[in-house]
């Protein structure tokens, strides 16, 4: 049964949130956000969450979240379960007063002052949306590490390209990542099975996480 409440979801998987330390747990789970439109049924994707732009699907029995545009008002972000602020600029309202699920997306590099304003607001998810060469090499894995360590919270890639394979979603895991976020308009429903599948079998390391 579908949960609406996102601290649920977020608790699914083995993580303490931001650093993934948990690992006494034998959960091993990638949650799915999925960013989607009214035209899109839900039932055909089974993740998570859903995240809406501007058009939206007022009644769902599943998680739904909304996108913050800058007409946003507390009153019209009352009937989703969570929002996402893709560009801070958009909120033009007490954040303070909104008192559900608030995501954050991060598309470039920030210094350790707004690092650390970040992480006093207690998101409770962030979304890693930074340019990622490979998810195999090993620089590019402690530049990742760098950000979501430093910022306290549950870290979702957004996923950018459905040709992963289950030896790439296994590294995201690894290295501490809360979940993963697909683009729900530009994968057909074969493909997104294909992925969950591989989400199925990720092991959890002797070792822990790093």
């Amino acid at each position: 049964m579908s949960s609406k409440d996102l601290n649920e979801i977020l608790n699914k998987t083995n993580t303490e949130i931001g650093f993934n330390s948990s690992k006494s747990s034998s959960k091993n789970h990638l949650l799915i956000f999925g960013i989607t439109n009214p035209d899109i049924n839900e039932s055909n994707f089974n993740c998570d969450a859903y995240i809406y732009n501007d058009k939206v699907k007022k009644k769902s029995k599943n998680c739904i979240g909304k996108i913050i545009n800058s007409k946003d008002t507390i009153k019209s972000i009352d009937q989703f379960d969570f929002v996402l602020i893709n560009d801070p600029k958009n909120v033009n309202f007490n954040m303070f007063s909104y008192e559900k699920g608030i995501g954050l997306r991060i598309d470039s590099k920030i210094n350790d002052e707004r690092k650390d304003t970040i992480e006093n607001f207690e998101f409770d998810f962030l979304i890693y949306d930074l340019k990622i060469d490979s998810l195999t090499n090993f620089e590019d894995m402690l530049t990742i590490k760098d950000m979501i360590n430093s910022i306290r919270s549950n870290w979702v890639l957004n996923i950018k390209t459905p040709k992963l394979e289950e030896i790439d979603f296994q590294y995201i895991f690894d290295i501490g990542f809360t979940g993963i976020m697909v683009n729900l308009t530009e994968i057909d429903n074969k493909k997104f099975k294909e992925t969950k599948s591989k989400l199925n079998n990720l092991e959890v390391r002797k070792s822990g996480k790093f």
